[in-house]
């Protein structure tokens, strides 16, 4: 029974995606070149896993790979064996592989087709991978090196941090030891351990007991010397988090005070109304009730006054 896979990796920022068919019962997935699903790519294991056939269904099997297999985000246990269904993702460090099982059998220039994309796709990323932009660096704040940026390419993959002169970062000061440490990169990001148990090295005031994941600005301390960890990725990250904000807060305040024809219109009806409730609620108010109050009680004196002069007239002339 055929499957397809639809395939997305991630190098350099940026993503690929690419469609395999196979009509075989075992396909190996790995660094390899002479695996049938090659992923060139420092995170995958050379022999990584392999999806095979057997009594009618579609397993997988991780390889004791490095950086581990999952199946819908759940962790394989190494050489034990997990039944793949319809849509399932694999994921292996960058690259992420959604299963599609074929009922029909496949014609021989999928067959073809699915050879080149293969090729194309080992190609494409190889050609990626060569790329060796800097994105981190390291930045002395002290001691003779002071000011001293050093650049990490992304092609890099491992630095060792001393005193002797065959490291590859020299750091120039006799509190530092001759192989004091070790920056190493995988699909995560770079990472720095220790290499002298007896001189510890230190990140934002920690001891760094195993390996610790480096982000942006940390402070790392190695003997006497403190050096920064900067990395314009995680930058550029936060950058589009923060340019985001600041486009909603935009949004929000031009939908406050500027708002369109329509809500002027509604907005001069609503003060015409509240200015007519505020009328009547000034005439209906206790100061004004009584100041009506004595005007009728004058206007009925008057009255009175002069009902009793009409009268007395009529009385009392001849």
């Amino acid at each position: 029974m055929p499957i397809k896979l639809n395939i997305k990796v991630k190098q350099n920022d940026a993503v690929s995606q690419y469609q395999l068919a196979f009509d075989k019962e075992r396909i190996t997935i790995g660094r390899e070149k002479d695996s049938d699903l090659r992923i060139p790519s420092d995170a995958i294991s050379r022999k990584h896993a392999v999806i095979f056939f057997e009594q009618g269904a579609w397993f997988i099997e991780d390889l004791n790979s490095k950086h581990g297999t999952l199946v819908n985000e759940q962790a394989l246990i190494p050489q034990k064996i997990l039944e793949l269904r319809n849509e399932d993702r694999i994921r292996m460090a960058t690259a992420t592989i959604s299963v599609e099982i074929i009922r029909n059998q496949l014609g021989s220039f999928v067959k073809e087709e699915t050879a080149i994309i293969a090729r194309k796709m080992v190609q494409e990323l190889l050609s990626s991978d060569k790329q060796t932009i800097a994105h981190c660096s390291l930045l002395f704040c002290n001691g003779k090196q002071e000011g001293k940026r050093i650049s990490i390419p992304d092609d890099v993959h491992q630095l060792v941090m001393g005193r002797d002169s065959v490291c590859d970062i020299i750091i120039d000061d006799a509190s530092v030891s001759k192989h004091h440490a070790k920056i190493v990169r995988d699909w995560t990001g770079l990472s720095i351990e220790s290499l002298d148990g007896n001189n510890k090295i230190l990140i934002n005031g920690t001891p760094v007991e195993n390996t610790v994941l480096l982000s942006d600005l940390d402070e790392i301390v190695i003997g006497s010397i403190q050096l920064k960890y900067c990395n314009t990725n995680d930058n550029a990250a936060l950058n589009s988090q923060v340019d985001l904000e600041q486009q909603k807060n935009k949004s929000r305040d031009k939908l406050l005070y500027n708002p369109t024809p329509q809500s002027n219109i509604a907005a001069f009806k609503l003060n015409e109304i509240t200015q007519k409730e505020n009328n009547f609620s000034s005439a209906l108010a206790p100061e004004h009730i009584i100041g009506n109050a004595e005007y009728c009680m004058l206007a009925v004196g008057a009255f009175v006054a002069l009902g009793l002069a009409a009268a007395f007239v009529y009385l009392f002339t001849p």
